[in-house]
């Protein structure tokens, strides 16, 4: 028979052994962030554009291929000198950037007056805008200041750049639209690379959506 002491401190030996095993592994894993965190989960503001269109138009809306580095939720500086890609620590999209996109992009054209279809199913009587996003990033330019006695300083922009396809299934046939923008800021701070961020794709979005009335007129 066990005494009860004996028991009590074989049970503390025990608890002691797995409390050692989980601290080791908690050092060696990075958690998550928690889901009610708002701080360092960003959107894309709405773009405040007066870009309407006069024909109502009706299409499919897909972003079909994602620049490597943006793939997922994380937001990345390149390196314009050595083309080093940066994940910004603590700084994430509030979803992948294609959901994210292919989200922001229907709201917007819906405001403008098209009526957006997001369905991945092919639809044979209806227009397919599919793009490719090629950038969503910051990007650190070297300039030379006024002054050419001082130092070289940097110059950080947030760019945004699509490349579609608007495929018409009538005449079978492809057309190219390019979107793109370019937001310059100072300060690496999180609601300011967020917004330049923003004003980058509404200037892109602009370039869109001009594109997509001309090819329909």
């Amino acid at each position: 028979m066990i005494k009860p002491s004996t028991a009590r401190n074989h049970r503390l030996r025990k608890n002691l052994v797995i409390g050692t095993i989980l601290l080791t592994l908690s050092s060696c894993l990075s958690l998550p962030d928690g889901p009610g965190d708002p701080s360092r989960h960003y959107g894309l503001l709405p773009a405040q554009s007066s870009c309407r269109t006069p024909v109502p138009q009706t299409m499919k809306l897909a972003i079909t291929q994602v620049a490597a580095g943006l793939e997922g939720d994380r937001m990345i500086q390149l390196s314009s000198e050595s083309g080093e890609l940066v994940y910004l620590s603590d700084m994430r999209w509030a979803s992948d950037t294609q959901i994210l996109l292919e989200q922001r992009l229907a709201q917007d054209l819906e405001t403008a007056g098209f009526t957006i279809i997001t369905s991945h199913h092919k639809l044979a009587s209806t227009s397919e805008l599919n793009c490719e996003l090629r950038a969503l990033n910051l990007r650190g330019d070297s300039t030379n200041s006024a002054n050419k006695e001082t130092e070289e300083t940097a110059v950080r922009r947030a760019e945004f750049a699509l490349s579609c396809a608007l495929y018409d299934p009538v005449a079978r046939n492809n057309r190219i639209i390019s979107a793109s923008g370019s937001s310059t800021f100072e300060q690496l701070r999180a609601d300011e690379i967020a917004k330049a961020l923003s004003e980058s794709y509404h200037q892109g979005f602009v370039d869109l959506c001009k594109g997509l009335i001309k090819l329909g007129g």
